[in-house]
């Protein structure tokens, strides 16, 4: 995941949960700031400075300020947290890790630089994608490989079998 675009979509989810309640914070102190001394000793405990459960007529106004920004605040954890649900789901749906069977992998060869009867392994087609998918691609990379200008060798694509599927890096 190093240096990958997941970090970019992670940070969307903790932009919106850490900022969220950096701003729920100060919205609540600037509102305490604003309280007469009596009405700032009722309340409960910094950070949140939350108010009793049956708040006099001076913190009628504050409390409701509490309620709202929390409110506010879950709203925005809940986006966060279905935004998090959307980033998993397209690194779980998205991410080919490799052929299902051994039939749908494909090498591309060529032949040596040194003995054209020797040959070399230049790539592995194995993506999940299929049987199809795999065949298209190396011939494709075979056929561009081949056009080069100056290229003397040959490439070619060959289907895996199981031996040599674990002997390939």
């Amino acid at each position: 995941m190093g240096g990958s675009p997941t970090y970019s979509l992670l940070a969307v989810f903790f932009f919106l949960v850490i900022g969220s309640s950096g701003w729920r914070r100060s919205r609540i102190r600037r509102a305490r700031r604003d309280l007469p001394t009596a009405m700032q000793r009722r309340l409960g405990p910094d950070p949140m400075f939350d108010p009793r459960a049956d708040p006099p007529e001076g913190l009628r106004a504050y409390t409701a300020l509490h309620r709202r920004t929390a409110r506010i605040q879950y709203a925005a954890w809940a986006l966060g947290f279905a935004w998090l649900v959307w980033v998993a789901y397209l690194l779980v749906s998205a991410a080919p890790a490799g052929a299902t069977e051994a039939d749908d992998v494909f090498l591309l060869f060529r032949t040596s630089l040194v003995e054209t009867a020797d040959r070399e392994h230049v790539a592995t087609f194995d993506t999940r994608f299929g049987l199809d998918y795999n065949f298209q691609n190396c011939w494709q990379a075979a056929e561009l490989f081949q056009s080069q200008e100056g290229v003397s060798t040959r490439f070619w694509c060959e289907p895996v079998t199981q031996n040599i599927k674990k002997d390939t890096p």
